[in-house]
């Protein structure tokens, strides 16, 4: 068995314990104090490895983010295991614009929706995600694809780089597509509505209770590991889970410093962020197996099958590596982990 020298990570730019603990350097120091390397793929200056975000072939590679990439890869045979799970309740509504005069979901039967397209090598994660939010949202006014239109909009080429998310980003293709009646309405999730609303008056409809996640796109997100790793190094894993774990104790304890590192990771003004993501988001970052978050994470898996995203199906249950999280428990009451809670 091989010794391990350097592990990989990367994240959605979404609040996330992750993202807490690369920005506080808490990641690096706790594998530092093992010996080992704790590097950021967005950094590489090779194309392949950048795409490991998607494609999950980078040895020693820690994701936490959006379920379609790793359930995309999964399902092409990638030999990766899940380990985790994490809950952010992100902000999620239709807008339209106001001279549509759309007062609630009911309305929305006939008008015709802008669903983005990605020209990717890899799986059009962003396409999956409106469409699954998007179908949602129908079925809770009683209505099905059937009833509206669907426009593609061109958004271009994924890109990974650090940091995670353009900061100050203006260029919204779907959004541009609105507002230029070439569609009326799109599907927006987090701090974008917000954003879209103030600048340009367009129109939310009402959210639907948030309380039924199996109905958000972008939550449960899968933390994944190579399988070997995970077998073979379970102790490597632990680390990192450990590390996050602590991270979203951290931001439990300190909910202004939590705001405000999240607020530089992504790039978001403190308003913004509890705007996309609501006021218990510093409670909302732990990792775990809950068998609901689990659930609800086969429930996409079994949607992006059904609408031909997959390759083929896969065994959830198979896919679920559970050792690593209960040893990530122990390092923490162990004190082996260089981070002040």
């Amino acid at each position: 068995m091989s010794k391990i020298s350097e592990i990989w990570y990367t994240r959605c730019p979404l609040p996330s314990a992750s993202g807490i603990a690369q920005r506080q350097r808490w990641l690096h120091d706790s594998f530092a104090a093992a010996g080992v390397v704790a590097a950021t793929i967005r950094t590489s200056t090779d194309r392949d490895v950048r795409d490991s975000h998607f494609t999950h072939l980078q040895p020693a590679l820690f994701r936490e983010g959006g379920p379609v990439p790793p359930i995309w890869s999964r399902a092409l045979g990638r030999d990766t295991a899940l380990v985790g799970v994490t809950r952010t309740d992100e902000s999620q509504a239709v807008l339209v614009r106001a001279e549509l005069r759309a007062k609630t979901t009911a309305d929305l039967k006939g008008l015709c929706f802008g669903v983005p397209r990605h020209d990717t090598r890899h799986v059009d994660h962003a396409r999956a995600h409106t469409l699954f939010g998007l179908f949602a949202v129908l079925r809770r006014a009683g209505l099905n694809a059937s009833h509206v239109r669907l426009t593609d909009v061109d958004e271009g080429e994924y890109e990974i780089r650090e940091p995670p998310v353009a900061v100050g980003q203006t260029d919204f293709p779907i959004l541009n597509a609105l507002l230029e009646g070439k569609v009326d309405a799109i599907y927006v999730t987090g701090a974008r509505i917000g954003k879209f609303i103030a600048e340009h008056g367009l129109v939310a409809l009402p959210e639907p209770d948030g309380s039924d996640i199996s109905l958000r796109p972008g939550t449960p997100r899968p933390v994944t590991v190579n399988r070997t790793l995970a077998v073979e190094h379970p102790e490597i894993v632990a680390r990192y889970l450990a590390v996050m774990l602590q991270a979203a104790r951290w931001a439990e304890a300190n909910p202004a410093g939590a705001a405000e590192v999240l607020g530089l990771e992504l790039g978001l003004t403190e308003a913004e962020l509890l705007s996309g993501f609501g006021p218990d988001l510093h409670r909302q970052l732990a990792v775990s197996l809950e068998p609901g978050l689990l659930a609800a994470l086969a429930e996409q898996k079994d949607f992006l099958l059904k609408e031909g995203f997959l390759a083929g199906d896969f065994d959830f249950q198979s896919w679920i590596v559970s050792t690593p999280l209960a040893l990530a428990e122990s390092l923490i009451q162990q004190g082996d982990l260089p981070i002040a809670v």
